[in-house]
């Protein structure tokens, strides 16, 4: 089992340099020393009424999804202060982060979430045993980029061995340990990473949200593959898996501006740096700072120096220049205000600061 305080990514058949791709866009390399930036570059582009999703009148059912608005996307999963911690690589070797940011998360009010994306979340109900391990697939979201979430319930008589944040008991790897990955049906790469809910924890029962972050495209009409595994040190093991037929996709709406084109939903975000090749050579962008703030004054930061607000992230694997994110709370697409975007941009030129703002 993958620990949650521990591991920033999800492996899930995600190959190594798309996840620290995606890891140094967000900003996630070693310190090389004070940056010297070159010219900085601005670009404000409107966003348009389109944003708005059409809700209408519509009267909708509160309650209905309470529990996986709370979990998925709220404080079911709890937030972190600021924290030092170890990763185990998938080579066992051990790899100390010495300052990971906080994360907060934040509930929407039950009926706006209803409004914006209650009609796309899909119950699947659908279980497997793999020894004493019962695994409960319960509902799922999906947007057109591809970015949702997942909840699963984990069961065993016996004791699962995991404390209520997800990480094992006493840092003791019990036997066997259980795994998961995701994956398309048509064999679309998608990472995950686990995030345990607090409530209704027991040494007999924990429930994870797994968040949806698709490494290649996610075709409209493709299956979601949910693989459980047994593992034991004697290198024996046991697998069985769920089938999530495709669902109606939370709509998404995007932008295109200087080589930039940005796509949101209410559970995640697609950023496509379109001219990420030149001449054939890798361009390199680094997120230093991500802020989306509403009419109503609030900001959802993103990410920061001192905030990672997102379930997951992962670069495209066919287009090194698209960065995948998944929100780790629901956005109310039509009351933003603005979007700002700072990244470094690495060319053959040198460095230069681009500052992106859709207002």
């Amino acid at each position: 089992m993958l620990n949650s305080e521990k591991t920033m990514f999800a492996l899930n058949d995600v190959r190594d340099d798309h996840i620290e791709s995606a890891r140094s866009m967000l900003g996630y390399k070693t310190e090389k020393g004070r940056r010297h930036l070159g010219k900085k570059r601005i670009v404000t582009f409107a966003l348009a009424a389109a944003l708005i999703l059409g809700l209408g009148a519509t009267a909708y059912a509160i309650g209905v999804h309470s529990g996986f608005f709370h979990n998925a996307f709220g404080t079911g999963v709890p937030g972190h202060e600021a924290k030092s911690f170890d990763v185990i690589d998938p080579e066992g070797n051990v790899i100390t982060v010495e300052h990971y940011p906080a994360e907060e998360r934040v509930d929407m009010e039950e009926e706006r979430a209803e409004e914006l994306i209650g009609t796309y979340v899909s119950a699947v109900g659908q279980s497997v045993k793999l020894g004493d391990y019962t695994f409960t697939v319960r509902d799922v979201t999906v947007d057109e980029n591809g970015n949702g979430a997942v909840t699963v319930d984990i069961d065993n008589p016996r004791g699962h061995g995991l404390t209520p944040e997800g990480g094992f008991i006493g840092d003791v790897v019990p036997e066997p340990w259980f795994g998961y990955s995701i994956q398309g049906s048509k064999g679309t790469l998608i990472s995950s990473h686990d995030h345990a809910v607090a409530e209704g924890y027991s040494e007999t029962h924990i429930s994870f949200v797994y968040s949806i972050t698709p490494a290649q495209p996610l075709a409209s009409d493709e299956d979601i593959i949910l693989r459980f595994g047994l593992y034991s040190r004697d290198n024996s093991q046991e697998e069985s898996e769920i089938t999530i037929p495709a669902v109606e996709r939370v709509p998404a709406v995007g932008y295109t501006v200087d080589g930039l084109t940005v796509w949101i939903s209410p559970v995640g975000m697609k950023l496509c740096f379109n001219d990420a090749y030149n001449d054939g050579k890798y361009e390199e962008y680094l997120v230093q700072e991500l802020v989306i703030s509403f009419s109503n004054g609030s900001r959802y930061v993103v990410k920061s120096s001192d905030m990672v607000n997102y379930m997951s992230a992962v670069l495209d694997s066919e287009d090194r220049g698209v960065l995948q994110i998944t929100f780790n709370r629901l956005v109310d697409v039509d009351n933003i205000q603005e979007i700002s975007l700072q990244v470094i941009h690495n060319s053959a030129n040198g460095e230069t600061e681009a500052a992106y703002t859709i207002s």
